[in-house]
């Protein structure tokens, strides 16, 4: 992933600060500094569609460890959010729950799937195997999927539609 390094490397540098403050240093004071942190937000409550959301994904991207409490309400306010503003990943609200849960998850080592790949299978997760309910379906139909194996991502009927329907937009403006 992209961002993976910088990700690791702010985490190691969050964690230290906990293990040298451990008496000193307020919770409270740390919270936000890094998202990732299982000690700043710890979990209190996992609902049932979490469980079954993370057991999926973790099918996906094996490097997957870990979450914490703002994974949690990232992926609830995703699915929150109606399907047709929700397929635009790379957009408001859905970028941001996106961002949270991917910065959130703890990894064990680099993830395989790129970035924008593990935001595009986490959409296709909350959608079909949580929503619809067709979770043997959409595992069999991604797991082996060449384009994800090859590119790291894969390119879904809406998002090609998406990616069409603003270069149309562009198209327009441009003539």
């Amino acid at each position: 992933m992209e961002w993976y390094e910088t990700w690791r490397v702010d985490y190691e540098n969050h964690k230290l600060r906990h293990d040298e403050n451990i008496r000193n240093v307020d919770i409270d004071e740390l919270r936000g500094e890094n998202i990732t942190c299982e000690i700043c937000y710890p979990i209190r409550d996992t609902p049932e569609v979490f469980k079954k959301f993370w057991r999926i994904l973790q099918k996906f991207e094996y490097t997957i460890r870990d979450y914490n409490a703002e994974t949690i309400r990232a992926l609830i306010n995703l699915l929150s959010i109606n399907s047709e503003e929700r397929n635009n990943y790379t957009k408001g609200k859905t970028r941001d729950a996106l961002d949270i849960i991917v910065e959130s998850i703890r990894y064990l080592k680099q993830p395989i799937m790129r970035e924008k790949g593990l935001k595009i299978i986490i959409i296709v997760v909350a959608r079909d195997c949580i929503e619809n309910d067709k979770e043997d379906e959409t595992i069999d139909r991604l797991i082996g999927n060449e384009e994800l194996i090859r590119y790291g991502y894969i390119l879904e009927d809406w998002d090609v539609n998406i990616r069409f329907r603003e270069f149309y937009e562009w198209h327009k403006v441009a003539i």
